[in-house]
């Protein structure tokens, strides 16, 4: 190629006559295409002016020198190497040799090779641990192809349960107690899927109940998930002790898509590996739709049906047996979307019913130091009139208004849990005994400094809600929230980071990990 680049420019030079004006510069030189060997160049065209001999085309330079000659404003600058950085630009050429300045300089770099293989079988798979409705299993990972990446797919009685995955673990939740079921793995890459591995037989224990698998009492600290860096429920519960969380919030994206506030979607597979890595830990998650923030997706899908769909889409991509609806602000007094979303709700139950599955569902409410509202009533007595069968009542303890002392927010949150269990009693009438109301309540301060200030919760508070929820009976003690605990450096605040008061790191959780059954 430079041989033919030498013989032109030999010609062009004998063919020179009295032209010694340069041709314009190349303009707005741009990398049109990049491959593993190519880079593809585009151009706008040199001009030589009305004397001139004419434009005879162009020289490619490649890292500063010359590789190639082409007539056109296109060129492929072929045969190099992968993975590689280049720089390139271009000069014109006239008729008589005349060469213009250097056009604007781009640079590139080729991709790594294509993905051309299947993956080799995963193998080695075994299960490692049972619970009443969990098996985790493990296998060994794949060397990936050259130029491929790797990931696992785990099946369930011949169905895909999980897909994605890039650690050689999953724990497949949502079993029942005391069945057998049969797992296998595959590896997938560009290219395809492997064969399936050999398969295993897993029986769960005995137990199970309608707690979802989580132990009872529960203490749950939700963890807003869009903070930064994201936390890692895996680093904290192997730093804390601390192994269930409820993670927040999701909301509705695009329209009527679920979505990790606003940010990730489920294709994203958002903190899939994380979660795994979580209940290979013996822990689990709770994932809570709504929040304060955003747009609710009962607000934003208009049928039941694709409501239903958006929730479960979320409930398979984390294999989740207790999902949490935290409804508050506008949400909670619009009667349409409470009525389609409770409909949406007792048809999630009646389909994992039907797949053999429990699927626990709790109501997250505002409440007064006097019990729940009238607008969270009228919430729970759709959710009963629609067929849902809930599981747990979970009042926020917080952002009472001035009306309320604000340092007594640890004896209002216990006046409020027993308001809240004389409450769901008469809804439930003789249908449920005492004790199985208070197993369905749940209390949630905001630990700290409040959002309605001044309102504080204190370490001293924590102790006096702990006492009253061990000697109550009631199901679950959560906060607002795990990113919370800890002191704010400098000033206290009310912020997402820290809680605003003088405590160590992790005071709250420690108190409330004393709650019985965790």
């Amino acid at each position: 190629m430079k041989s033919t680049l030498c013989a032109f420019l030999l010609l062009t030079s004998i063919g020179a006559g009295a032209d010694t004006t340069p041709p314009t510069a190349p303009a707005q030189l741009r990398v049109a295409s990049v491959t593993s060997t190519s880079v593809t160049l585009q151009w706008k065209a040199s001009s030589d002016g009305r004397a001139g001999s004419g434009l005879a085309g162009y020289d490619i330079f490649e890292n500063g020198s010359a590789v190639a000659f082409t007539v056109g404003t296109k060129f492929a600058v072929a045969g190099l190497p992968s993975s590689t950085a280049f720089q390139f630009a271009i000069r014109a050429r006239d008729k008589a040799g005349n060469v213009s300045a250097l056009s604007n300089a781009v640079s590139a770099t080729t991709t790594g090779p294509s993905c051309a293989s299947y993956p080799a079988t995963p193998s080695g798979l075994q299960v490692t641990s049972v619970s009443s409705n969990s098996a985790n299993l493990l296998w060994s990972a794949v060397t990936p192809p050259t130029g491929c990446s790797v990931t696992f797919n785990v099946y369930r009685d011949g169905t895909q349960i999980a897909s994605g995955l890039t650690a050689a673990t999953y724990n497949a939740g949502g079993l029942l107690p005391s069945t057998t079921y049969q797992f296998a793995v595959s590896a997938a890459d560009a290219f395809g899927s492997s064969e399936l591995s050999g398969f295993v037989n897993a029986t769960t224990a005995a137990g199970g109940g309608t707690s979802g698998g989580f132990p009872g009492p529960l203490f749950a600290p939700y963890i807003d998930m869009l903070q930064y860096p994201t936390p890692s429920l895996a680093g904290i519960a192997t730093t804390t002790g601390q192994k269930y969380f409820s993670m927040a919030f999701i909301v509705a994206g695009k329209g009527c898509q679920a979505n990790w506030g606003g940010s990730y979607t489920m294709a994203q597979n958002f903190e899939v590996n994380d979660v795994a890595a979580l209940r290979a830990q013996g822990g689990d998650v709770i994932v809570s739709f709504g929040g304060a923030d955003g747009t609710e997706l009962a607000l934003a899908c208009s049928t039941v049906a694709t409501l239903q769909t958006q929730y479960q889409a979320v409930i398979d991509k984390y294999d989740l047996t207790r999902i949490d609806f935290d409804v508050e602000g506008s949400a909670l007094g619009n009667t349409t979307s409470i009525d389609r979303r409770n409909k949406a709700i007792a048809a999630l139950q009646a389909a994992a019913a039907g797949a053999g599955k429990i699927l626990v569902v709790q109501y997250t409410l505002p409440v007064l130091p006097t019990g729940l509202t009238a607008e969270g009533l009228n919430l729970l007595q759709n959710a009963i009139a629609n067929g849902v069968n809930i599981g747990m009542v979970n009042v926020m303890t917080m952002d009472y208004g001035s009306y309320y002392d604000p340092s007594q927010m640890g004896a209002y949150a216990v006046q409020a849990m027993d308001a809240t269990i004389s409450q769901v009693a008469a809804l439930y009438g003789s249908t449920k005994t005492t004790a199985q109301v208070r197993a369905m309540i749940g209390v949630m301060p905001e630990i700290g400094l409040n959002d309605v200030t001044p309102e504080v919760f204190t370490l001293g508070d924590a102790s006096i809600l702990l006492s009253a929820a061990q000697s109550s009976g009631i199901g679950m003690l959560t906060f607002w929230s795990m990113g919370r605990d800890q002191q704010c450096p400098g000033t206290p605040v009310v912020s997402g980071t820290c809680s605003g008061i003088i405590q160590s790191p992790g005071a709250f959780t420690n108190i409330f990990r004393l709650f019985t059954g965790n």
